[in-house]
């Protein structure tokens, strides 16, 4: 596990980037989705916190409103920058890492992957992400999430999941899960969140099937803090380095 290194006086003010899609926008009957909550969570913890991205939509009433949460993105759109008329727009990540140049990735990306795709193209679509992530800021840490439960079906968005996509989507969590080792294994820090105990069942999605309601969306807030406590651990001392906070790793 990694550990980002405090001074015990002076701390400086860690920069997180929500980075994603609707959920991380948020929607429905929760403004900033789990985003507002973990930032109660994290400033009550005695950590100072700066979400930081390029937009505010569905921010209403949060203290901290910043989020890099593109609803109906694909992985590649936001990899590469894309802009789609009636939903958003977005620098290719390079650009937004080096504008915001965060310490902290909150990365939650695959929901519209898996609508059409397969859970292995999808997970090749995040390793091609999470690459061109570190060759950017080869010290941020990335904490990726899992996708939540999915329901199938025809969506308000002219689009019917199919009937596999239940175990689509515990395959596609279990590969980054899988992909998080990877990037340990060369050094990189990845630490993998599973939200899919965060939806318990249809009563916690919107009447779309898909979207977390209030009720999931704090526990996924509880899910993300918990990560973030296991590597935000304080310390005496803290080294900066270009690109990113020192981690210190191991097991």
């Amino acid at each position: 596990m990694s550990s980002f290194l405090f001074p015990g006086e002076g701390q400086r003010v860690l920069k997180i980037l929500p980075l994603g899609e609707s959920t991380t926008e948020g929607t429905g009957d929760f403004p900033g989705g789990y985003r507002g909550v973990l930032r109660e969570k994290l400033v009550a913890a005695g950590i100072p916190v700066d979400f930081v991205g390029s937009r505010t939509e569905n921010s209403k009433g949060l203290a901290d409103p910043e989020h890099e949460g593109h609803p109906g993105y694909r992985i590649d759109w936001l990899r590469t920058g894309k802009s789609v008329e009636g939903l958003s727009s977005s620098d290719p990540v390079d650009v937004i890492l080096e504008r915001f140049k965060p310490d902290v990735i909150l990365l939650l990306m695959g929901t519209n992957n898996l609508y059409v795709d397969p859970a292995a193209s999808a997970a090749d679509e995040m390793k091609a992400l999470l690459e061109g992530i570190f060759r950017t800021m080869p010290m941020v840490t990335v904490v990726l999430g899992g996708v939540t439960p999915i329901l199938p079906g025809p969506k308000p968005w002219n689009c019917t999941v199919p009937e596999d996509v239940t175990p689509r989507v515990r395959d596609y969590n279990n590969r980054l899960a899988t992909l998080a080792r990877s990037f340990r294994s060369e050094n990189r820090v990845v630490v993998y969140v599973d939200h899919s105990s965060c939806v318990t069942g249809p009563s916690d999605l919107m009447a779309d099937g898909v979207h977390p309601l209030a009720v999931a969306m704090q526990r996924m807030a509880a899910a993300w803090f918990g990560a973030l406590a296991g590597i935000l651990r304080p310390a005496v001392s803290r080294m900066d380095v270009a690109g990113g906070m020192s981690a210190s790793q191991g097991e």
